[in-house]
C-alpha cells in the first residue's frame, strides 16, 4: 500500500497543515481557527478515547479522526493526558448544562426536579455514549491531578444540587458540611450506577434506573430536610414514561 494510500485512510479528509498563525484566511481571523482545530481535537478525542479506550488512543489516531496533522495537537495539549482532561470538563459540562435545563423547568417541584435531573443524565450517557464513557470511566485512567479534575466536574454537579435544594429547606438543616458530604454520597452512587450501566452495554431498561436513582436521591434530600411535597401533591415515583 502506498503512503498516499493509507493517508486517505478516513475517505476523503485530509489533514490540515499547519501554517501562518496569523491573519484571515477565508473569512476567518487566526484566533477564530485556533479555536475552531481546538474543537475538533476535542470532539476527535472523545469520540476516539470512548470508542477505544484512552489505554488504546494514540495522538495519531485523534488527529487522524480530527483531520489534523501532530503539529497541531501539540499546539493545544502537552499530552493525551491533557486532552483526556480537557475533553471530560468539555463532556462533563455539556452533561451538567442538560441537568440545569430540565431541573429548571420543573422549578418549584422538588420530587420531580429530582427526576428531571437524573433523566437527563442517562438520557445523555445513552445519546452520546462516547462522550458518556469519558466521563464516568475513562477520565479514571488520567495520570495527572486526577483528583483536582474529577473533583471539579463532580463539584460541579454537587455544587448545582446544593443551589437547588436550598431555596426548598424546613427551618432546620443539617450544617452545611455535612449537606455536602451527603451530596457526595448520594452523587457518587448515580455515578457507580452509571458505570455499571455502561459496562454492562445499557441491559437494563433506562427507566429502572432513573427510578431507582430517583428513591436514592429523595433520601438524601429528605436528610437535608428539604420539603419535597410543597404543592401537597405527593410524588409518584416509578413512573413508565420513557
Amino acid at each position: 500500500m502506498s503512503s498516499q494510500s493509507k493517508g486517505s485512510e478516513r475517505g476523503s479528509r485530509k489533514p490540515e497543515t499547519a501554517g501562518v498563525a496569523t491573519g484571515r484566511y477565508a473569512g476567518e481571523s487566526a484566533d477564530t481557527r485556533h479555536q475552531a482545530r481546538r474543537e475538533k481535537l476535542l470532539n476527535a478525542g472523545l469520540e476516539v478515547i470512548g470508542s477505544r479506550g484512552f489505554a488504546s488512543t494514540s495522538v495519531d489516531a485523534v488527529c487522524r479522526e480530527a483531520g489534523l496533522t501532530k503539529r497541531y495537537f501539540y499546539e493545544h495539549f502537552k499530552n493525551r493526558d491533557d486532552l483526556l482532561v480537557a475533553a471530560y470538563l468539555k463532556a462533563n459540562k455539556e452533561m451538567l448544562a442538560r441537568v440545569m435545563q430540565a431541573v429548571t423547568a420543573r422549578q418549584g417541584q422538588p420530587a420531580a426536579m429530582i427526576e428531571a435531573g437524573l433523566r437527563a443524565v442517562f438520557d445523555y450517557l445513552f445519546q452520546a455514549p462516547a462522550r458518556g464513557r469519558v466521563v464516568m470511566i475513562e477520565i479514571l485512567n488520567c495520570q495527572q491531578n486526577l483528583d483536582g479534575v474529577y473533583g471539579e466536574g463532580i463539584g460541579g454537579f454537587v455544587n448545582f444540587v446544593l443551589a437547588s435544594s436550598r431555596p426548598y429547606y424546613a427551618e432546620h438543616a443539617p450544617p452545611e458540611a455535612e449537606q455536602k458530604v451527603i451530596i457526595f454520597g448520594a452523587v457518587g452512587s448515580v455515578i457507580y450506577i452509571a458505570q455499571r450501566w455502561i459496562a454492562t452495554a445499557y441491559k437494563q431498561p433506562k427507566q429502572e434506573l432513573v427510578n431507582g436513582a430517583t428513591r436514592i436521591l429523595i433520601g438524601a434530600a429528605q436528610q437535608l430536610g428539604v420539603r419535597l411535597e410543597l404543592d401537597g401533591q405527593p410524588h409518584a415515583s416509578g413512573t413508565t414514561d420513557v
